[in-house]
Parts: C-alpha cells; structure tokens; sequence
C-alpha cells in the first residue's frame, strides 16, 4: 500500500499517510471506511451539517419529512456525519456554536462528556474505553494542512501545520 501511495503522490518513494481528513458528509463517511482500513487517524470538517440543516427545513415548513428525505437524501447524510463523528480523532468547526449547537445534536458527539473524558486524559486517568473526538475551531485566515510522510518518520503534533501562512 506504501508503495502505491507512493506512486501517487511522492515520486515513487515508499508513503503512508498521517491522517485520513474528510470534508461533508460523503467524504467524512469514505474517510472513517478509510481511516479503519489503513489504521490512520481521521479529521473531519463538517461544514453544512444535515441534522441542522433538516430542522431548519422542517420549520419553514414547505415540505414534508418525507419529501425534505426524498429531496436531499437528509437521513443518508446524517447517518453519514454520525459514523464520521464516532470515527474521528479530531473535527475541525468554524465557531463554537457549531460545537455546541450544530454537533450537539448528534449521538455520536457529547459536549460534556467530551470535556469531562478531556480532563480525564490530561490527568491519565482511564476513560474505559470511551472516546469523543475533540472538536477544534478553525478561524477562516488559518490554513490547515496535513502532511503526507515516508513510512519510517515517527509522527508528532509538530506534524501538523497551523499556520497563517502557507504550510512549509
């Protein structure tokens, strides 16, 4: 797999990728199949969610739950983002009201037991076995990007680049 990898995007040299980043639902629900099979961590960035999305067309109320499902295919979406949110180890969110309002809504994402396991990890204390991806806000003017490195590098936080500037 390194070597086809490599062939792909590193000039025929051995690769394996640092993390697996999907963006909407789609692409978060490939990552988490993805991120699973070559055993890679996942970030996710929502963008538009469907669970927020499907309540703010249930209140203008033009269309039926039905009829908002045949059109958007809403409930394949959210059923995309909620196994996306249980495979992530980080989402990426443009404000804190995204976090609290538009996650919130989902099963697979808890804001308090999210904080409280956060504690508990700092701590090193067991969080028997549960998990919640920590949710991260990205202001518009930070670029994020991900770096795709050879086989042998050991992997740090300092590979992933946040920074105003181009990622170097």
């Amino acid at each position: 797999m390194a070597r086809v990898l490599g062939e792909q995007v590193n000039g025929g040299k051995p690769t394996w990728p640092y993390v697996i980043h999907g963006h909407y639902a789609d692409a978060g629900d490939v990552a988490a199949h993805l991120s699973g099979a070559l055993n890679v961590p996942m970030v996710l960035t929502g963008h538009s969610l469907g669970r927020n999305k499907f309540e703010q067309l249930l209140k203008q109320g033009r269309l039926s739950r039905e009829a908002i499902n045949a059109t958007y295919k809403i409930m394949r979406r959210i059923e995309a983002e909620e196994f996306s949110v249980d495979a992530a180890e980080m989402v990426v969110t443009s404000t804190r009201q995204e976090i609290e309002e538009q996650w919130g809504l989902y099963d697979g994402y808890d804001l308090k037991l999210e904080r409280k396991l956060r504690v508990r990890r700092r701590r090193g204390v067991s969080c028997l076995g549960r998990h919640m991806p920590r949710m991260v806000v990205r202001m518009h003017n930070v670029s994020i990007c991900f770096m795709v490195l050879s086989c042998q590098t050991m992997f740090t936080d300092a590979d992933v680049c946040l920074s105003a500037e181009s990622c170097h």
